[in-house]
């Protein structure tokens, strides 16, 4: 008997041992606000114990335009048609990036399949770039020409606050960490914050 307690003991011991130390990963997937777009990064954790990792992540999304800016730049070319009298169009993309630090709580201790939840905070930059054609000829350049001047709503750059959280799940095997999970982020743009969903899929090693 003491030795099959002896025995268990020491493999309890290895099994948490494995899920320590610093995790340097990548992942991808795809992001979601009005449009759906690619979204990728890298992420640097650290096994505070068992069952809570701290990490930071830095990450890109394709595009994080909101319907109200797609509606705004979708006015100003209706706008533009008119006074014109030619048809124009207008299209936004708003790639971003973001630099979060966080935690996860693993619900499960000690088997190969964990899932957590994760919660996280830090700021994001992001990038308006509207599009105008007049005619068939871009104008995005030249809109002070006729009459059309672009407030900070739908161009420009800017930084701010960012914090979300989600739900995934761990696999470990070995030195090497697959992570699948949910995220949602919500950036406190001006004029109307912007909530991102994240897909992803990760792969990391331990150090």
């Amino acid at each position: 008997m003491s030795v099959l307690a002896l025995v268990m003991v020491t493999t309890g011991t290895a099994s948490a041992q494995s899920h320590e130390g610093l995790s340097l990963g990548v992942f991808g997937g795809v992001s979601a606000v009005e449009h759906a777009g690619p979204v990728g990064g890298i992420e640097l954790a650290s096994a505070r114990s068992a069952r809570v990792h701290v990490f930071g992540e830095a990450a890109w999304f394709g595009d994080v335009v909101t319907r109200r800016r797609v509606e705004t730049v979708e006015a100003v070319a209706a706008h533009l048609a008119a006074r014109q009298g030619q048809a124009a169009t207008g299209t936004i993309d708003a790639p971003a990036t973001s630099f979060t630090v966080g935690a996860r709580f693993l619900l499960a201790e000690s088997s190969a399949l964990r899932p957590y939840v994760a919660v996280q905070a830090g700021i994001a930059r992001v990038t308006l770039q509207p599009t105008f054609e007049l005619g068939g000829t871009d104008v995005t350049e030249k809109l002070e020409q006729y009459g059309v001047t672009l407030g900070e709503d739908v161009t420009g750059s800017a930084v701010r606050p960012a914090f979300g959280g989600g739900l995934g799940v761990l696999l470990d095997r070995d030195a090497w960490t697959v992570d699948a999970s949910v995220r949602v982020l919500r950036i406190q743009t001006s004029g109307q914050a912007t909530t991102v969903t994240r897909l992803s899929v990760g792969i990391g090693r331990r150090f």
